[in-house]
């Protein structure tokens, strides 16, 4: 059995964290591919068009039970392999206006895999690890902890 780490007085893999991207040109419809996935996904897509073209302003659309992983590095692809995978998703935030995403946030939790014990050893540690976003011809295909490259 693993080793369990502490942060705060509790588990850190059990602990949430959240983090916050500023977007620029990216369209809600880059994200349909995931977002088509979600049961409620027809209906608050109406409701988005629906607000944006009656009031034109900006308006917050919240996913409580997504289905979404996160990996280490960003690899080129639509492809998820089970050993690359390092978080889950708990909870996506959009600001939407105009069809564009202007902020997207998400609510993330570290899995107790081996890489995923890696990165609960990092944040114990107090090191922070930057997520990003990958995009696959045109349309999102995943969130990813950065890695840095070791060079010689």
């Amino acid at each position: 059995m693993g080793q369990l780490y502490r942060v705060d007085n509790e588990d850190s893999h059990l602990k949430n964290r959240t983090k916050k991207f500023y977007l620029e040109g990216i369209k809600l419809s880059q994200f349909e591919n995931k977002l088509e996935k979600w049961p409620n996904w027809i209906q608050f897509k109406r409701e988005i068009k629906l607000n944006s073209l009656l009031e034109g302003k900006r308006i917050q659309f919240d996913i409580e039970d997504i289905n979404e992983w996160g990996k280490i590095d960003s690899v080129k692809s639509n492809d998820m392999s089970l050993s690359d995978v390092v978080f889950s998703v708990k909870r996506i935030t959009m600001i939407i206006k105009d069809d564009i995403v202007d902020e997207l946030e998400i609510e993330w939790r570290p899995l107790q895999t081996e890489l995923g014990r890696s990165i609960i050893g990092l944040l114990d540690a107090g090191i922070d690890v930057d997520i990003s976003m990958s995009f696959f011809e045109d349309q999102f295909s995943h969130f990813y902890i950065k890695t840095e490259k070791n060079v010689a």
